[in-house]
């Protein structure tokens, strides 16, 4: 093998020669390389809701292998934005893949924007 050689022209070190080279490697798992899959099915991204309406939600997950993730895998919250304000929806919520919640019926009465979950 040939390499480049060091910008040290008397390194006696490295030469630019090697007469023999040995890597190690080792095998990375799957799990390691690709992340779980998830998928919110309701509410329906930029659905509206006004105060007092109650928002339902559900998700899907499976892992690298298509197993379904344990309801203890999925985290929920969620905020409203009006008119430039963001609204505290859900906060941090684990361990269920569905659920509801209410809008505050405080919020302005015309619809408001709902960004998701995250």
């Amino acid at each position: 093998m040939q390499f480049g050689k060091s910008q040290f022209p008397a390194d006696a070190y490295f030469n630019g020669r090697f007469s023999q080279a040995t890597l190690n490697s080792s095998a990375e798992p799957v799990a390691a390389i690709l992340a779980p899959a998830a998928a919110i099915i309701q509410p329906v991204t930029n659905t509206l809701f006004t105060g007092g309406e109650t928002v339902d939600f559900v998700a899907t997950g499976s892992d690298y292998s298509g197993k379904s993730l344990a309801a203890g895998s999925y985290m929920w919250s969620a905020e409203f934005h009006s008119n430039g304000v963001v609204y505290p929806a859900l906060g941090s919520l684990i361990g269920t893949t569905s659920g509801s919640f209410a809008v505050p019926p405080m919020l302005p009465p015309r619809p408001i924007f709902f960004t998701g979950f995250c």
